[in-house]
């Protein structure tokens, strides 16, 4: 063996290694030494124990394969890169299948938010205001906003999913400070300056909605 592959074949065993030690360790630190009733905390717990794995392997790998013999190397390292190579296809399977799955319950959870609609508008015209009216459709996924200044267009675009939850989501605090004072406006005589303007659609009627 050449000393180009010898270093080359050691690069490789010490990956395989550290993906072995990662994949051990893990498993042993969730077996064996995470508390019980770690609750959520519990995965994240034996994953540091393999991080902590992974890395004694790789290690002792790379001390394995700068002082053995050519030949003992090779007997030693070649089952471990088969076994790391092994684990690093299956490990990328499983956190790509968990990944679309992830999605899938996400993709899910947005179908069932409730539907709402959304306005928020300037009343008093001022060009350094970013829109003049923002309406927001959650069922739609979609907002349409009309820009501020003289020349104003009206430009549309679509929501992500994260993006309808943090909108539903500040549309509940809204109603959650509106439940201790229902008209938080009417003790300033000043012009209105600013409109929001909601509907939520709830499961059961009645339905949300409201105007400041």
């Amino acid at each position: 063996m050449s000393r180009v592959a010898r270093i080359s074949f050691s690069i490789v065993f010490v990956l395989a290694a550290l993906v072995c030690g990662f994949a051990l360790a893990t498993w042993l630190g969730g077996r064996f030494f995470v508390p019980a009733g770690s609750g959520l905390a519990g995965p994240a717990i034996a994953v540091g124990y393999g991080i902590a794995g992974a890395g004694i392997a790789a290690l002792v790998a790379l001390v394995l394969a700068k002082m053995l013999p050519q030949t003992w190397f090779i007997v030693i390292a070649a089952p471990i890169v088969i076994t790391g190579a092994g684990l690093a296809i299956f490990l990328g399977r499983f956190l790509m299948t968990s990944a679309v799955e992830h999605q899938a319950h996400l993709d899910q959870a947005y179908e069932n938010l409730n539907d709402f609609t959304l306005t928020l508008e300037h009343l008093m015209a001022a060009d350094e205001q970013p829109f003049q009216r923002l309406d927001v459709d959650g069922a739609q996924r979609r907002y349409t906003w009309v820009t501020s200044g003289a020349e104003s267009q009206s430009c549309s675009a679509d929501l992500s999913g994260e993006e309808v939850v943090a909108f539903l989501t500040a549309l509940r605090n809204i109603e959650a400070e509106l439940s201790g004072d229902a008209s938080p406006c009417d003790d300033t005589s000043a012009a209105a300056q600013r409109r929001i303007d909601w509907h939520i659609t709830e499961v059961m009627p009645p339905h949300s909605q409201g105007q400041l």
